[in-house]
């Protein structure tokens, strides 16, 4: 029989083990001949990311060995880091960012320097190509695109000037390159170029630009069996995918209000691949949700491809068969082969769907539109507590969600991280503010000189809405983030009184901070979000919780990775330390051998029951419920 309970203590069999369980990552999946290959990054080998190969109608098999991880760390959010050539598999090695090389089971050293890092592999014959970054002690990495001979090791060719470059892709004669480059201030989702150049014995000759430049951003070049480079543009304020053969370029394939892109926050990202060389298979993003379509090239009609998945990515595709990553509101992330144009799926690996003790807890996700502080229009997802066992018209406390990027999107997928919530009671509102991608260029481009604004107001306007239509109490309301959606978290808790409380996922507190210590990648993200450092210096201070940190006085938990790059930990140790000083209830916890993002299963679980002891003592239900211990400090003597 359901019973009645208070939102926020209902028992549940979510719980941190099942998440951390669950938190399997995967990555870059590739088709070669009859095999399928992919990355599983796994919380219970301390976040060890493992190369696996399945060969058609055989089991799963690990071919990286104990002892090597495939991660690369370029713009310290890596990517790219292994490819595959005549059954052979290279791929960046995790500890030494070196380029190893898999034969016949045997691991073996291929290339590489100290202070370099590798990532954005591609090989054709005896061809290989990647980035290379070159890191100083005084300076920023310079970046450069590599030629490697894959029998004698030698570089055959080194391309360097911009200050980034992706994306080396080698046509299907081994005679062009392709790639990706930008400049600083730009980030690849502002203005990016795509060139190509002939590949020689004495190197790179002749190289043009094909596309992008100022306000036009180039994603994914891809060469087909013919030699002909495709590549998606958002020169319409979209992003559509276009062809350039014989010196003309053409629009391929668009779809009304959808994106066949996304922002290129790692290396080797993809969202469509070549059937054949008369069929084109793409998926693209429309309001929050993706869609697979096939165009055919000679006679231009499109036809959507039914799939269980709102949720696809890095889609690669050849030989008339196609893998990528997809999943839904009510099964994870899944390896998913396609063949015969999407009449047949297999399931490769994950995709393992709630089993019948879990299934009656789970919440699937709304859509909502709503009217922002200015009169425009914003979007969010919404969940509502969902638990077989209870049965309550009890208001629910809510939990705000802002993601991170914060040039990013929320996800569809399921996620047991926010399962966990709403099969406790909670309401979840997992927010696509303006400045998420997937809604266009000008939505995208809103959040320019407005971060710490826009994305503030609009999670406040999405909160207000569900607290008006009565499903979400106005008294319980808390909002958590990471990164870039802890920024968020911080803005909202310091010049806003609407939330009891929050949780910063290592965070931004202090955007000059910010500005002067964070990696080349993202070095002159801030000139578009905020304004131009350090001549905009009253506008950062204006925007820096931390420099009103006074004005918080709601409690605030910090969750950080002692590793990482991209947000040091001083960000949430500055922070932390000044509301010890105000006397606000605050906690700290900092994970040895954490970057930026918690791989291992000890951190996700002690990170996600600590978040909801935390809110479990704000609302006063700690005899509701039983709760892991929180160490909250209002004093830096207590610590």
């Amino acid at each position: 029989m359901k019973q009645e309970a208070i939102p926020g203590t209902w028992s549940t069999p979510i719980d941190s083990t099942l998440v951390a369980s669950s938190g399997i990552r995967y990555a870059l999946p590739t088709i070669f001949q009859d095999s399928v290959f992919w990355i599983e990054g796994r919380p219970e080998e301390q976040g060890r990311n493992v190369i696996v190969q399945k060969k058609a109608g055989e089991k799963g098999l690990d071919i990286l060995p104990d002892g090597f991880s495939a991660s690369s760390k370029i713009h310290e959010y890596g990517g790219g880091a292994f490819a595959v050539d005549q059954e052979q598999v290279w791929f960046v090695n995790q500890k030494d960012q070196n380029i190893y090389r898999i034969a016949n089971g045997q691991v073996e050293f291929f290339f590489g320097e100290d202070n370099h890092r590798y990532g954005d592999l591609d090989i054709q014959g005896r061809l290989l190509v990647c980035v290379e970054e070159e890191l100083f002690n005084d300076t920023e990495p310079r970046a450069r695109l590599l030629g490697i001979d894959t029998k004698t090791g030698e570089t055959k060719f080194c391309l360097e000037g911009p200050d980034f470059l992706s994306t080396p892709r080698i046509s299907a004669d081994a005679k062009t390159l392709a790639w990706l480059q930008w400049d600083h201030p730009n980030m690849p989702w502002d203005s990016s170029e795509v060139w190509t150049a002939s590949i020689s014995p004495d190197g790179l000759n002749t190289p043009s630009r094909i596309a992008g430049g100022a306000g036009v951003s180039i994603f994914q070049p891809e060469w087909s069996q013919e030699n002909q480079l495709f590549f998606a543009s958002d020169a319409t304020g979209w992003w559509s995918i276009y062809r350039f053969a014989d010196g003309q370029t053409k629009l391929v394939l668009a779809d009304t209000n959808s994106e066949f892109g996304l922002p290129q926050w790692t290396l080797g990202m993809r969202v469509f691949g070549l059937l054949s060389n008369t069929k084109l298979m793409a998926a693209c993003a429309h309001q929050g949700r993706w869609r697979v379509h096939i165009k055919d090239l000679n006679d231009g009609t499109k036809q959507e491809v039914s799939l269980p998945y709102d949720s696809l990515f890095h889609l690669t595709a050849k030989h008339n068969k196609a893998v990528f990553l997809g999943g839904n509101s009510s099964t994870p992330n899944s390896v998913v082969l396609v063949e015969s144009q999407g009449a047949n799926l297999t399931v490769v690996a994950g995709g393992k769907r709630p089993d019948s003790s879990v299934l009656p807890f789970i919440s699937n996700p709304t859509t909502i539109e709503f009217e922002t502080h200015d009169g425009d229009s914003s979007y969010a997802l919404y969940y509502k507590p969902t638990n077989g066992n209870v049965d309550s018209n009890a208001v629910p406390p809510l939990l705000v969600k802002a993601h991170s990027g914060p040039t990013g999107a929320t996800s569809r997928l399921l996620d047991y991280r926010l399962q966990y919530w709403t099969s406790r009671g909670y309401a979840v509102l997992d927010v696509d503010y303006r400045g998420s991608t997937g809604y266009g260029r000008s939505y995208r481009k809103a959040l320019d000189g407005n971060w710490g604004v826009i994305d503030v107001l609009d999670c406040l306007s999405a909160t207000d809405h569900l607290v008006k239509v009565g499903d979400a109490d106005a008294n319980r309301l808390v909002i958590t983030g990471s990164s870039a959606g802890g920024y968020t978290v911080l803005c909202a808790l310091t010049f806003h009184s609407r939330y009891c409380g929050g949780a910063s996922w290592y965070g931004v507190a202090d955007p000059i901070a910010l500005a002067q210590e964070t990696h080349k990648f993202e070095s002159r993200y801030l000139d578009s979000l905020i304004g131009p450092y350090p001549e905009e210096v009253e506008l950062y201070k204006s925007r820096s919780p931390f420099e009103h940190h006074h004005r918080i006085s709601s409690p605030v938990i910090f969750f950080q990775g002692a590793e990482d790059k991209i947000v040091p930990p001083s960000q949430s140790e500055t922070m932390h330390e000044s509301l010890c000083r105000n006397g606000i209830d605050t906690c700290y916890r900092l994970f040895e051998g954490e970057g930026h993002g918690f791989r291992k299963a000890d951190t996700i679980k002690t990170v996600i029951d600590s978040e909801f002891a935390f809110y479990t003592h704000l609302f006063g239900l700690t005899e509701h419920v039983e709760t892991v211990e929180i160490p909250l400090k209002t004093s830096l003597e207590t610590d």
